[in-house]
């Protein structure tokens, strides 16, 4: 759009009368002329529509007011005398010192945008700080006083015999001995192609296009207008813009029926001899063990360890051991594995000791 002139408004200093026009040099109020000390300001209406035209165009576009040097009226360039006093242009200033002449926008005000709500990393902070303190939970460890409440213990041989054993499989061991064949079984199962069939699958090919009308979109500039410092300002902008509606397209898929040929498998069993024998070979037998809840701990050991042997079997031992001891707080109770005898005998019913404990880290002993 074309640059246009408008017409502004002034408001009266002295009776303080607003909507005086632009090119009007009297306020319609008071009949007080119009001076530097007079405001102006725009109109409501800065659209084409109020667009100046002949004798009022002609004196907008003539260039800002000079000023009397005698009765200090603003005076169009176009005229040559002062219409309030009578003094000629060529006596009057030459410059209007007016406060501002830069452009003013009449789009609309700037509205800040209200920032939506992070949700994504308020969920990743609050996982992260319920994270942070399950692993403090964890490792968190208090020193506590309690005295031995409770004490058990176990010892445990166990015996291995070597011995005939009865045996089945595949194949005998080496010195087997009375070996029967029991006669075939399913070894495993061979996946073999035993013939093929047509099948009918569907088929996805291209049959034309999908096409969707994107609507186009229209936008208005801003419309911006400059005082020309003689009641009246130059505008421009407003222009409405438009874009065409345009067309998206996407191929069709369609589907029919198509056919292939498909082999077919089977899982056939192979089989295999499967045997029994007797072999001589160690083998887990019997277990002997003692417990008790004091300090005082004793194994199994003489007659308890001796049991019938026939001809050429015989027997080995090996021994397990555990140890438990309860600690006691008040209400809280602490429970403790030693890993080893010597350990086991500190821990007297009704001593004190000083412990470390926490979920991760279990009971630890400070000093008693």
């Amino acid at each position: 759009m074309p640059e246009y002139q408008i017409e502004m408004l002034w408001a009266c200093h002295k009776c303080k009368r607003r909507g005086n026009k632009g090119l009007e040099k009297k306020c319609t109020k008071c009949g007080n002329i119009k001076t530097e000390l007079d405001e102006e300001y725009m109109p409501g209406d800065t659209s084409e529509a109020a667009a100046l035209h002949g004798e009022k165009e002609k004196r907008a576009r003539a260039g800002e007011d000079w000023v009397c040097r005698y009765c200090d009226s603003l005076e169009n360039r176009l005229d040559g005398v002062c219409n309030a006093c009578g003094a000629s242009q060529r006596e009057g200033k030459e410059q209007r010192a007016l406060a501002s002449t830069a452009p003013v926008s009449i789009a609309e005000p700037y509205r800040p945008r209200k920032k939506p709500i992070p949700w994504g990393v308020l969920f990743t902070f609050s996982a992260l700080l319920f994270s942070l303190f399950t692993l403090w939970l964890l490792l968190r460890t208090r020193v506590v006083e309690a005295h031995v409440d409770a004490v058990a213990w176990e010892h445990r041989v166990l015996i291995d015999r070597y011995s005939i054993q009865d045996r089945e499989g595949w194949d005998p061991e080496p010195g087997a001995f009375e070996v029967h064949d029991r006669g075939g079984r399913i070894h495993h199962y061979d996946h073999v192609r035993v013939g093929s069939h047509d099948e009918e699958y569907p088929e996805t090919y291209t049959c034309g296009q999908t096409c969707r009308t994107i609507p186009g979109s229209c936008s208005t500039s801003p419309r911006v207008c400059t005082p020309n410092r003689n009641g009246t300002a130059s505008c421009s902008g407003g222009d409405r813009t438009c874009s065409p509606s345009t067309q998206s397209c996407s191929p069709r898929m369609c589907t029919r029926t198509a056919h292939r040929r498909v082999d077919d498998y089977a899982d056939i069993p192979q089989n295999r001899e499967w045997y029994s024998w007797r072999a001589w070979d160690w083998a887990y037998n019997r277990t002997v063990k003692h417990a008790g809840s004091t300090l005082k701990t004793t194994w199994p050991e003489g007659d308890e360890l001796i049991a019938f042997l026939s001809d050429g079997e015989k027997e080995r031992n090996r021994r397990e051991a555990s140890y438990h001891v309860t600690f006691r707080n008040h209400d809280d109770t602490f429970e403790l594995s030693p890993s080893t005898l010597e350990e086991f005998e500190r821990f007297s019913p009704g001593l004190k000791f000083r412990l470390k404990v926490g979920i991760a880290r279990g009971v630890e002993v400070l000093s008693p």
